[in-house]
């Protein structure tokens, strides 16, 4: 059964769940700006969810952060199975957030390229990063 999903892996803090891939977890450390990649995906015979407003949310509150200088968004909506792979690999963020459905641990729920669900596997995601 698919549900709403937000990964959330090694930290948690308030209401922005992050996912550090094993690589980025040092380079978070020792980068004086961080990269936030927030992914969403909401396919089309799913419910509809509201991640335009998970994302402001999450802007919102980095603009109230106290060094909100050392973190950087970005954010790729609707994104495909290629586009995920992509995006990891064209920024290499130290921090990914990914709202939408999925199946806990088993997937995250994308659509491809023909419109249809497509479960994309969490280690993928993860692995996609060390290539």
């Amino acid at each position: 059964m698919l549900r709403k999903i937000v990964c959330s892996i090694c930290i948690k803090s308030s209401n922005v769940n992050v996912l550090f891939t094993n690589q980025s977890k040092k380079a978070y450390q020792n980068s004086t700006v961080k990269k936030i990649l927030i992914l969403s995906a909401n396919p089309k015979d799913k419910n509809k969810l509201r991640l335009d407003e998970e994302v402001r949310e999450i802007q919102a509150g980095l603009e109230r952060a106290r060094r909100r200088e050392q973190f950087e968004i970005i954010s790729k909506m609707a994104v495909r199975p290629n586009d995920l792979r992509r995006a990891l690999l064209d920024h290499e963020p130290q921090i990914v957030h990914f709202s939408g459905h999925g199946t806990g641990s088993t997937g995250l729920a994308l659509e491809n390229n023909s419109g249809e669900l497509q479960l994309v596997s969490t280690r993928l995601v993860l692995g996609a990063q060390r290539d």
